[in-house]
């Protein structure tokens, strides 16, 4: 890890590429992440360096064995050198999407950014809980808030996953939801009072 968090140069990355290519089959996730961080620091495109390293992170994720942060160095690493795998996206999406209500908002942000810019037609279920993460059933808005994007025409997420509400009625915000209503339209203020009194005679 030491060694390809110091590379810095195109150049070096050349010079490590032989060894890469032979132990990234056999490599940690730690090791992944850090060289994915490499290739896309200096911009190192190898078409078969990257085969090999998107099956290694397709193997990773399906095996739950990367952490958001390491997820985020490989996909940072393929939106960097403009290599689209669909591959590697779905699983991503597959290996987080129970995750996304507690992702930091900087790799929510940073991940539907890089799912938008590739133009990633699958997993949007996956793509709107990043753009509106699921609400905990703990949350006081929880199935009482109207979802958005149902209310817009189309939830990917789906009337029984999602965690808003799809009733028409439900408001838009915990705010809506928690109004207090007004138990008349007008009211008068003392003076106001007072000033009645006399102009339609009541008691002096």
């Amino acid at each position: 890890v030491e060694v390809l968090d110091e590379v810095q140069t195109f150049g070096k990355m050349m010079v490590l590429s032989p060894a890469l290519s032979k132990k990234l089959r056999r490599m940690s996730p730690d090791n992944v992440a850090s060289a994915c961080r490499a290739m896309a620091r200096t911009k190192f495109f190898d078409a078969d360096i990257l085969r090999d390293l998107n099956d290694v992170l397709r193997r990773l994720l399906q095996r739950d064995q990367l952490s958001a942060q390491q997820a985020n160095d490989a996909l940072e690493c393929l939106f960097a050198l403009n290599a689209y795998d669909q591959a590697v996206l779905s699983a991503v999406a597959s290996a987080f999407k129970a995750k996304t209500a507690t992702l930091e908002p900087v790799f929510r942000h940073a991940w539907k950014e890089i799912f938008d810019s590739f133009k990633h037609e699958k997993d949007k279920d996956f793509r709107q809980l990043l753009e509106t993460p699921p609400l905990t059933s703990v949350s006081p808005g929880y199935q009482r808030i109207r979802c958005f994007h149902h209310s817009k025409g189309f939830c990917a997420v789906g009337e029984k996953a999602c965690t808003y509400s799809h009733d028409p009625r439900a408001p838009l915000s915990l705010e809506m939801h928690f109004a207090p209503m007004r138990s008349s339209p007008l009211v008068m203020t003392q003076n106001q009072y007072s000033m009645g009194r006399t102009i339609y005679g009541g008691g002096r």
